[in-house]
Protein backbone atom coordinates (compact mmCIF):
# COMPACT_ATOMS: atom_id res chain seq x y z
CA UNK A 1 0.00 0.00 0.00
CA UNK A 2 1.53 3.49 -0.76
CA UNK A 3 2.02 5.92 1.54
CA UNK A 4 -1.03 8.44 2.79
CA UNK A 5 -0.41 11.71 0.60
CA UNK A 6 -1.35 15.06 1.45
CA UNK A 7 -1.10 18.23 -1.77
CA UNK A 8 -1.76 20.89 1.06
CA UNK A 9 1.63 21.87 0.55
CA UNK A 10 1.20 22.28 -3.51
CA UNK A 11 -1.41 24.77 -3.01
CA UNK A 12 0.03 26.84 -0.42
CA UNK A 13 2.26 27.97 -2.69
CA UNK A 14 0.20 30.20 -4.97
CA UNK A 15 -1.81 31.29 -1.68
CA UNK A 16 1.68 32.58 -0.36
CA UNK A 17 2.98 34.02 -3.24
CA UNK A 18 -0.50 36.42 -3.78
CA UNK A 19 -0.61 37.23 -0.03
CA UNK A 20 2.40 38.83 -0.05
CA UNK A 21 1.76 40.61 -3.09
CA UNK A 22 -1.42 41.69 -1.15
CA UNK A 23 0.44 42.84 1.58
CA UNK A 24 2.97 45.29 -0.24
CA UNK A 25 0.23 46.53 -2.43
CA UNK A 26 -1.88 47.62 0.50
CA UNK A 27 1.24 48.63 2.33
CA UNK A 28 1.63 46.05 5.18
CA UNK A 29 4.82 45.32 3.31
CA UNK A 30 6.74 48.50 2.65
CA UNK A 31 8.96 48.76 -0.44
CA UNK A 32 12.00 48.54 2.28
CA UNK A 33 10.71 45.26 3.59
CA UNK A 34 9.77 44.10 0.59
CA UNK A 35 13.36 44.61 -0.87
CA UNK A 36 14.63 42.70 2.45
CA UNK A 37 12.56 40.04 1.63
CA UNK A 38 13.53 39.28 -2.17
CA UNK A 39 17.00 39.17 -0.86
CA UNK A 40 16.58 36.75 1.62
CA UNK A 41 14.88 34.43 -1.28
CA UNK A 42 17.86 35.02 -3.11
CA UNK A 43 20.28 33.77 0.08
CA UNK A 44 17.69 31.01 0.25
CA UNK A 45 18.47 30.00 -3.26
CA UNK A 46 22.22 30.05 -2.73
CA UNK A 47 21.69 28.15 0.71
CA UNK A 48 19.77 25.66 -0.90
CA UNK A 49 22.97 24.81 -3.53
CA UNK A 50 24.97 24.21 -0.42
CA UNK A 51 22.89 21.90 1.34
CA UNK A 52 22.91 19.89 -2.20
CA UNK A 53 27.24 20.01 -1.54
CA UNK A 54 27.52 19.71 2.23
CA UNK A 55 24.38 18.65 3.25
CA UNK A 56 22.82 15.83 0.91
CA UNK A 57 26.79 14.92 -0.96
CA UNK A 58 28.44 15.06 2.91
CA UNK A 59 31.28 17.55 1.48
CA UNK A 60 32.62 20.75 2.84
CA UNK A 61 32.30 23.70 0.29
CA UNK A 62 33.26 27.13 1.22
CA UNK A 63 33.61 28.51 -2.38
CA UNK A 64 29.46 29.64 -2.75
CA UNK A 65 30.41 33.50 -2.86
CA UNK A 66 32.81 32.39 -5.82
CA UNK A 67 30.08 31.02 -7.89
CA UNK A 68 27.86 33.83 -7.06
CA UNK A 69 29.88 35.85 -8.74
CA UNK A 70 30.60 33.99 -11.49
CA UNK A 71 26.73 33.94 -12.03
CA UNK A 72 26.22 38.30 -11.13
CA UNK A 73 29.35 39.76 -12.86
CA UNK A 74 28.30 37.60 -16.21
CA UNK A 75 24.90 38.54 -16.22
CA UNK A 76 25.51 41.87 -15.28
CA UNK A 77 27.82 42.19 -18.17
CA UNK A 78 25.50 40.84 -20.50
CA UNK A 79 22.67 43.45 -19.76
CA UNK A 80 24.62 46.49 -19.30
CA UNK A 81 27.34 46.01 -21.88
CA UNK A 82 26.62 43.62 -24.40
CA UNK A 83 22.82 43.59 -24.53
CA UNK A 84 22.13 46.92 -23.97
CA UNK A 85 21.01 48.71 -27.39
CA UNK A 86 18.29 45.97 -27.07
CA UNK A 87 17.33 46.38 -23.53
CA UNK A 88 14.96 49.46 -24.34
CA UNK A 89 12.47 47.20 -25.50
CA UNK A 90 10.81 45.53 -22.18
CA UNK A 91 9.73 42.51 -23.32
CA UNK A 92 13.56 41.82 -25.02
CA UNK A 93 14.76 42.67 -22.26
CA UNK A 94 13.69 40.07 -19.45
CA UNK A 95 13.90 37.53 -22.72
CA UNK A 96 17.58 38.84 -22.46
CA UNK A 97 17.78 38.76 -18.93
CA UNK A 98 16.81 35.10 -18.65
CA UNK A 99 19.72 34.39 -21.42
CA UNK A 100 21.81 36.49 -19.47
CA UNK A 101 20.94 34.23 -15.97
CA UNK A 102 21.45 31.14 -17.98
CA UNK A 103 24.89 32.00 -19.32
CA UNK A 104 25.77 32.62 -15.23
CA UNK A 105 24.46 29.07 -14.29
CA UNK A 106 26.60 27.73 -17.54
CA UNK A 107 30.23 29.94 -16.35
CA UNK A 108 29.63 29.17 -12.93
CA UNK A 109 28.76 25.18 -13.91
CA UNK A 110 32.29 25.21 -16.00
CA UNK A 111 34.12 27.00 -13.62
CA UNK A 112 32.70 24.72 -10.65
CA UNK A 113 33.77 21.23 -12.93
CA UNK A 114 37.35 22.44 -13.33
CA UNK A 115 37.47 23.06 -9.86
CA UNK A 116 35.51 19.86 -8.84
CA UNK A 117 37.68 17.44 -11.58
CA UNK A 118 41.03 17.94 -8.58
CA UNK A 119 39.57 18.80 -5.67
CA UNK A 120 36.80 16.33 -4.74
CA UNK A 121 39.38 13.61 -5.14
CA UNK A 122 39.86 15.22 -1.58
CA UNK A 123 37.95 14.98 1.26
CA UNK A 124 37.12 17.28 4.60
CA UNK A 125 39.27 20.11 5.34
CA UNK A 126 41.42 20.04 2.19
CA UNK A 127 38.05 20.48 -0.11
CA UNK A 128 36.64 23.49 2.05
CA UNK A 129 40.73 25.16 1.73
CA UNK A 130 40.78 24.62 -1.95
CA UNK A 131 37.43 26.23 -2.43
CA UNK A 132 37.80 28.66 0.31
CA UNK A 133 41.01 29.54 -2.14
CA UNK A 134 38.97 29.52 -5.67
CA UNK A 135 36.27 31.82 -3.84
CA UNK A 136 39.23 34.61 -3.08
CA UNK A 137 41.22 34.03 -6.11
CA UNK A 138 37.66 34.94 -8.43
CA UNK A 139 37.05 37.91 -5.96
CA UNK A 140 40.70 39.44 -6.89
CA UNK A 141 40.57 38.81 -10.44
CA UNK A 142 37.31 40.64 -10.47
CA UNK A 143 39.15 43.48 -9.31
CA UNK A 144 41.75 43.55 -12.39
CA UNK A 145 39.34 42.68 -14.88
CA UNK A 146 38.98 45.65 -16.62
CA UNK A 147 34.49 44.78 -18.05
CA UNK A 148 34.06 44.13 -14.32
CA UNK A 149 34.84 47.37 -13.35
CA UNK A 150 37.76 46.47 -11.56
CA UNK A 151 37.72 47.70 -7.55
CA UNK A 152 35.08 50.04 -8.01
CA UNK A 153 32.67 47.11 -8.94
CA UNK A 154 29.91 47.76 -11.69
CA UNK A 155 27.12 50.05 -11.60
CA UNK A 156 23.78 50.80 -13.49
CA UNK A 157 23.20 47.74 -13.80
CA UNK A 158 19.25 46.86 -15.06
CA UNK A 159 16.67 46.38 -12.12
CA UNK A 160 15.32 43.49 -13.57
CA UNK A 161 14.65 41.15 -10.76
CA UNK A 162 11.51 41.06 -8.76
CA UNK A 163 9.69 39.15 -6.35
CA UNK A 164 7.52 37.41 -9.12
CA UNK A 165 11.24 36.45 -10.83
CA UNK A 166 12.80 35.39 -7.71
CA UNK A 167 9.80 33.68 -5.99
CA UNK A 168 9.40 31.48 -9.08
CA UNK A 169 12.85 30.82 -9.19
CA UNK A 170 13.00 29.35 -5.68
CA UNK A 171 9.88 27.41 -6.49
CA UNK A 172 11.59 26.19 -9.29
CA UNK A 173 15.06 25.14 -7.74
CA UNK A 174 13.82 23.58 -4.87
CA UNK A 175 11.65 20.90 -7.38
CA UNK A 176 14.88 20.49 -9.46
CA UNK A 177 16.76 20.04 -6.34
CA UNK A 178 13.69 17.16 -4.90
CA UNK A 179 13.67 15.68 -8.56
CA UNK A 180 17.43 15.20 -8.42
CA UNK A 181 17.73 13.86 -4.84
CA UNK A 182 15.45 11.68 -5.60
CA UNK A 183 17.23 10.27 -8.41
CA UNK A 184 19.77 7.77 -8.50
CA UNK A 185 22.68 10.52 -8.96
CA UNK A 186 20.60 12.18 -5.64
CA UNK A 187 20.62 8.68 -4.02
CA UNK A 188 24.18 7.52 -5.34
CA UNK A 189 25.20 10.98 -3.36
CA UNK A 190 23.41 10.20 -0.06
CA UNK A 191 25.18 6.90 -0.54
CA UNK A 192 28.38 8.63 -0.52
CA UNK A 193 27.45 10.97 2.67
CA UNK A 194 26.59 8.01 4.65
CA UNK A 195 29.62 5.80 3.59
CA UNK A 196 31.58 6.76 1.06
CA UNK A 197 33.45 3.11 0.98
CA UNK A 198 30.31 1.97 0.97
CA UNK A 199 29.27 3.77 -2.06
CA UNK A 200 32.18 2.34 -4.03
CA UNK A 201 31.85 -0.87 -3.27
CA UNK A 202 28.02 -1.00 -4.37
CA UNK A 203 29.55 0.36 -7.87
CA UNK A 204 28.93 3.76 -7.42
CA UNK A 205 31.61 6.17 -9.33
CA UNK A 206 32.38 8.43 -6.37
CA UNK A 207 34.39 11.21 -7.91
CA UNK A 208 31.89 11.24 -10.65
CA UNK A 209 28.94 11.47 -8.04
CA UNK A 210 30.46 14.54 -5.92
CA UNK A 211 31.31 16.29 -9.29
CA UNK A 212 27.80 15.99 -10.62
CA UNK A 213 26.13 17.86 -7.48
CA UNK A 214 28.92 19.81 -7.48
CA UNK A 215 28.68 21.28 -10.87
CA UNK A 216 24.50 21.40 -10.18
CA UNK A 217 25.72 23.34 -7.07
CA UNK A 218 27.73 25.85 -8.86
CA UNK A 219 25.06 26.35 -11.31
CA UNK A 220 22.04 27.46 -8.76
CA UNK A 221 24.85 29.55 -6.55
CA UNK A 222 25.44 31.53 -9.70
CA UNK A 223 21.53 31.77 -10.51
CA UNK A 224 21.22 33.37 -7.52
CA UNK A 225 24.65 35.59 -8.20
CA UNK A 226 22.37 36.86 -11.51
CA UNK A 227 19.49 37.55 -9.52
CA UNK A 228 21.81 39.45 -7.09
CA UNK A 229 22.78 42.18 -9.51
CA UNK A 230 19.82 42.55 -10.93
CA UNK A 231 18.34 43.47 -7.64
CA UNK A 232 21.23 45.38 -6.48
CA UNK A 233 21.83 47.09 -9.63
CA UNK A 234 25.56 47.40 -8.42
CA UNK A 235 27.89 45.02 -7.43
CA UNK A 236 31.60 44.80 -6.42
CA UNK A 237 34.41 41.93 -5.30
CA UNK A 238 33.80 43.24 -1.57
CA UNK A 239 30.14 41.84 -2.09
CA UNK A 240 31.37 38.25 -2.75
CA UNK A 241 34.01 37.67 -0.02
CA UNK A 242 34.43 35.10 2.47
CA UNK A 243 32.10 37.14 4.36
CA UNK A 244 29.72 35.75 2.00
CA UNK A 245 30.39 32.38 2.15
CA UNK A 246 30.10 32.40 5.74
CA UNK A 247 26.74 33.75 5.51
CA UNK A 248 25.76 30.95 3.45
CA UNK A 249 26.82 28.46 6.21
CA UNK A 250 25.41 30.11 9.09
CA UNK A 251 22.14 29.66 6.77
CA UNK A 252 22.34 26.60 6.23
CA UNK A 253 23.13 24.73 9.82
CA UNK A 254 21.10 26.91 11.87
CA UNK A 255 18.47 26.38 9.58
CA UNK A 256 19.03 22.73 9.58
CA UNK A 257 21.56 21.05 7.36
CA UNK A 258 20.31 18.27 5.44
CA UNK A 259 17.07 19.68 4.11
CA UNK A 260 16.72 22.28 1.19
CA UNK A 261 13.46 23.33 3.20
CA UNK A 262 15.47 23.98 6.22
CA UNK A 263 17.81 25.79 4.44
CA UNK A 264 15.22 27.93 2.41
CA UNK A 265 13.97 28.72 6.01
CA UNK A 266 17.04 29.63 7.70
CA UNK A 267 18.40 31.95 4.86
CA UNK A 268 14.80 33.79 5.59
CA UNK A 269 14.90 34.22 9.17
CA UNK A 270 18.60 35.19 9.33
CA UNK A 271 18.32 37.68 6.54
CA UNK A 272 15.81 39.48 8.11
CA UNK A 273 16.60 39.35 11.76
CA UNK A 274 19.19 41.63 11.59
CA UNK A 275 17.17 44.43 9.77
CA UNK A 276 14.50 43.65 12.61
CA UNK A 277 17.20 44.32 15.40
CA UNK A 278 18.29 47.47 13.07
CA UNK A 279 17.12 49.61 16.23
CA UNK A 280 19.54 48.33 18.59
CA UNK A 281 22.60 50.07 16.54
CA UNK A 282 25.47 48.19 17.05
CA UNK A 283 23.78 45.64 19.82
CA UNK A 284 21.75 44.48 17.52
CA UNK A 285 25.38 42.47 15.74
CA UNK A 286 25.60 41.25 19.66
CA UNK A 287 22.37 39.87 19.62
CA UNK A 288 22.10 37.95 16.53
CA UNK A 289 25.52 36.38 17.79
CA UNK A 290 23.86 35.24 21.04
CA UNK A 291 20.90 34.31 19.25
CA UNK A 292 23.31 31.90 16.89
CA UNK A 293 24.97 30.12 20.00
CA UNK A 294 21.62 29.61 21.84
CA UNK A 295 20.37 27.83 19.02
CA UNK A 296 23.47 25.86 18.10
CA UNK A 297 23.78 24.66 21.50
CA UNK A 298 19.71 23.48 22.17
CA UNK A 299 19.19 22.42 18.93
CA UNK A 300 21.95 21.13 17.31
CA UNK A 301 20.01 19.76 13.97
CA UNK A 302 18.59 23.10 13.18
CA UNK A 303 15.57 24.83 13.82
CA UNK A 304 13.93 23.07 11.33
CA UNK A 305 16.17 20.20 11.49
CA UNK A 306 16.22 17.71 8.25
CA UNK A 307 12.62 18.52 8.15
CA UNK A 308 11.14 19.05 4.45
CA UNK A 309 7.60 20.70 2.99
CA UNK A 310 5.37 18.54 1.80
CA UNK A 311 5.93 18.85 -1.75
CA UNK A 312 9.81 18.11 -1.30
CA UNK A 313 8.21 14.63 -0.17
CA UNK A 314 6.16 14.86 -3.78
CA UNK A 315 3.27 15.12 -0.85
CA UNK A 316 4.09 12.16 1.44
CA UNK A 317 3.36 12.45 4.81
CA UNK A 318 6.15 12.18 7.72
CA UNK A 319 5.96 9.01 10.01
CA UNK A 320 6.38 9.42 13.79
CA UNK A 321 10.00 8.24 13.37
CA UNK A 322 10.89 10.17 10.84
CA UNK A 323 9.63 13.35 12.54
CA UNK A 324 11.94 12.11 15.45
CA UNK A 325 14.97 11.34 12.84
CA UNK A 326 14.72 14.52 11.67
CA UNK A 327 15.26 17.25 14.73
CA UNK A 328 14.01 20.50 14.76
CA UNK A 329 11.56 22.51 16.40
CA UNK A 330 8.82 20.43 14.84
CA UNK A 331 10.29 17.04 16.59
CA UNK A 332 9.91 18.98 19.73
CA UNK A 333 6.22 20.15 19.08
CA UNK A 334 5.28 16.84 18.39
CA UNK A 335 7.09 15.40 21.61
CA UNK A 336 5.08 17.93 23.71
CA UNK A 337 1.67 17.01 22.08
CA UNK A 338 2.76 12.89 22.72
CA UNK A 339 3.09 13.77 26.11
CA UNK A 340 -0.04 15.63 26.62
CA UNK A 341 -2.29 12.77 24.85
CA UNK A 342 -4.25 11.24 27.53
CA UNK A 343 -2.64 7.83 28.45
CA UNK A 344 -5.66 4.96 27.94
CA UNK A 345 -7.95 4.73 30.78
CA UNK A 346 -7.16 8.47 32.06
CA UNK A 347 -10.46 10.63 32.81
CA UNK A 348 -12.31 7.90 32.32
Amino acid sequence: MGKERSYVSYIMIPVLFAAILLLNKIGVINPYWYQILQLACINGIVAMSLNLVNGKTGQFSLGQAGFMSLGAYTSAMLTKLVFAPAMENPAMSYLLFFVSLLCGMVVAAFIGFLIGIPSLRLKGDYLAIITLGFSEIIRVLWRVFPFSGKAKGLNGIPKLSSFPIIFVAVILIMFLLRNFTYSRYGRGCIAIRENELAAETMGINTTKAKIKSFVFSAAIAGLGGGLYAHLMMFINPEMFSQVKSTDMLLYLYAGGVGSYSSALLGALIFTILPEFLRFMGEWRLVIYALVLIVIMLNRPKGIFGKHEFGFMRFGEKESIHQKADNGGLLSVIGKIRKKAEPVDGEGR
